[in-house]
């Protein structure tokens, strides 16, 4: 697919316990639904969706290697990706 001119802001977290986690990718530009306290996301399972902001708080950082895979399934549909850390 052609690569999006719009650059798109994300952040790669993780939630869950060690032996089974779930990498995210969070929108933070983007509105999730129609309360201000969200944001969008998207994971390999689940797909996009909404992230409440008390949600993000208990999820953290995940490592280029843990993100790797999602992040080329987010460019594979032409997302233009600026990742931040925080």
């Amino acid at each position: 697919m052609i690569k999006d001119d719009f650059i798109t802001p994300v952040l790669f977290r993780k939630e869950g316990k060690k032996d089974d986690q779930n990498i995210l990718a969070v929108f933070p530009a983007q509105t999730g639904t129609n309360d201000p306290d969200t944001c969008g996301c998207y994971a390999h399972i689940g797909q996009h969706s909404s992230m409440d902001v008390a949600f993000y708080h208990e999820t953290k950082p995940s490592k280029p290697s843990e993100y790797k895979d999602l992040k080329i399934e987010l460019e594979s549909f032409g997302y233009n990706l600026k990742i931040y850390k925080r």
